[in-house]
């Protein structure tokens, strides 16, 4: 269970790396090949995690924990853009926007009316996670098939594709729809083992496979942006993202024999959320004055905004861990860093 968890932390640390340096600007190219999968595989990642002994027959308890674990921190980020953007309007940084924009954004929860845009993907995640438990109650009492299961969350994802055609709907509920599948595929890999299972000698040969598959993929369906719902071609978002994030997995497996990494790739995926929130809204305003004060203007590369946004947000993320508030505010937890800590120690001293 542990080996498989920090899998996941690594999983998690490779795709927010990747958020964030799709959020700088990175080759274009590169940026078109990580769109395919990075967005996809958070949500796998997250049906990986659902555990439906604990929550398909209990719901209410599924949406309290995902209030606090996303919603909390979602309007607290929300909020700590808005006071930043306030406060820079009053200084010179005009905008045509109006004062009260904003918190009407904050409240539809889509990527075109947030001021730190990435914060879409909480809400996002909140109806994907809400919808996914409706539906695995249904499937699982009427006993479908394994097929059948996978036939329906197509056609959700078809039911979201054609209404984000038409209308954006509050808190990302038509891209809810769409990423079903993606929810579905990183449970069964639960159900069935997979991260276990995989083999390092048969890594090499689905590798190859894969990458061909991928190849493919890219060429047909360049631009990918679940945000702004621009999926191209529904069933190449769907193949691009399965081949892509399977091609992670085998990623992680091969370098999970290197300490130095795993350690590395496991805390940046542990502290996924605070670089969610972080990133854009306070990490890369930093560097941008830091650029503007301490070097004349000179763009640094996208490589040094990324380690930047990643590891500014961390550190913030750490800070606010330390204090029970601010650590429900904007990790979602009710206890501080330190307390969780001190079970942790007392835990392990229990059981040697």
């Amino acid at each position: 269970m542990k080996k498989r968890l920090t899998q996941i932390d690594m999983v998690r640390g490779i795709s927010i790396i990747v958020v964030v340096a799709a959020h700088t600007d990175m080759p274009s190219t590169l940026g078109k090949v990580l769109s395919l999968f990075c967005i996809p595989l958070f949500f796998m990642v997250n049906g990986y995690l659902f555990s439906p002994s604990r929550y398909l027959y209990n719901f209410s308890g599924l949406v309290k924990r995902r209030l606090v674990n996303l919603i909390v921190p979602y309007f607290s980020a929300c909020l700590l853009s808005y006071i930043y953007w306030v406060t820079a309007s009053q200084i010179g940084f005009k905008e045509k926007i109006i004062w009260y924009e904003p918190l009407l954004g904050s409240l539809n929860g889509n990527v075109g009316q947030l001021i730190n845009f990435p914060l879409w993907y909480l809400t996002c995640l909140f109806s994907a996670q809400l919808l996914f438990c409706l539906t695995q109650r249904v499937l699982t009492r009427y006993k479908c098939s394994l097929s059948a299961q996978v036939g329906v969350y197509f056609i959700l994802g078809l039911i979201g594709y054609l209404i984000s055609k038409l209308v954006f709907l509050p808190w990302g509920l038509d891209i809810a729809f769409t990423v079903q599948l993606f929810l579905f595929i990183g449970l069964k890999f639960k159900e069935h083992k997979v991260l276990e299972n995989m083999k390092p000698i048969s890594i090499y040969t689905i590798g190859i496979a894969l990458i061909f598959i991928f190849t493919l993929v890219i060429d047909y369906n360049q631009i990918v942006s679940v945000a702004t719902r621009d999926y191209n071609n529904l069933l190449m978002f769907y193949v691009g993202g399965i081949t892509g994030s399977i091609l992670i997995l085998n990623l992680v497996r091969m370098v999970s024999k290197y300490r130095l990494i795993v350690n590395t790739l496991t805390f940046i995926g542990s502290r996924s959320l605070s670089i969610l929130i972080f990133h854009v809204g306070v990490s890369f305003i930093f560097l941008s004055y830091v650029n503007r004060f301490l070097f004349g203007g000179i763009e640094f590369n996208w490589i040094i905004n990324t380690i930047g946004g990643v590891l500014i947000s961390i550190i913030l993320g750490e800070l606010l861990r330390k204090h029970p508030v601010s650590n429900l505010l904007f990790n979602g937890r009710k206890e501080s860093y330190k307390k969780i800590e001190n079970k942790s120690v007392e835990l392990k001293s229990y059981t040697v």
